[in-house]
């Protein structure tokens, strides 16, 4: 499944991602416990949250902060949906072609766009969230 989205929720790059595997894990900023569970991180441009520190946990927490510096991670708002479908591939509703390195999460009526500074980044992140949420591509 695609979605259209026109080019105005779309902005320059962003994100610098960040592999994080667990256990092994250099970031200053999480905790023994947190780091341990760590899949992903790195900053990431929401199209709610603007550009913020994200990351992705074991058990499907995905949280941002406004930077690696800080301790206060707010969850990503899910609306309250209990299973956000991961949506890979979005299309420009001008274009009717696929956006680079966007994706986003249908969470019941609402959909949530990301966009991440490269190719890499973003298949990392699809990799990651993938591996924890449900897919529909």
């Amino acid at each position: 499944v695609r979605s259209h989205f026109g080019s105005s929720h779309f902005g320059s790059g962003w994100a610098r991602f960040k592999p994080v595997s667990a256990p092994s894990c250099n970031s200053p900023f999480l905790g023994a416990r947190a780091c341990a569970m760590a899949l992903h991180e790195g900053w990431m441009k929401g199209r709610s949250e603007g550009r913020k520190w994200f990351r992705l946990s074991r058990g499907r927490r995905f949280e941002y902060v406004d930077s690696p510096d800080s301790q206060d991670f707010m969850p990503v708002n899910f609306f309250t949906c209990e299973d956000p479908i991961l949506i890979s591939v979005v299309e420009s509703k001008a274009a009717m072609t696929p956006v680079p390195k966007t994706f986003h999460f249908r969470a019941g009526s609402h959909f949530i766009l990301y966009e991440c500074d490269s190719e890499e980044d973003y298949e990392a992140w699809i990799k990651a969230l993938s591996s924890e949420f449900t897919t529909d591509h």
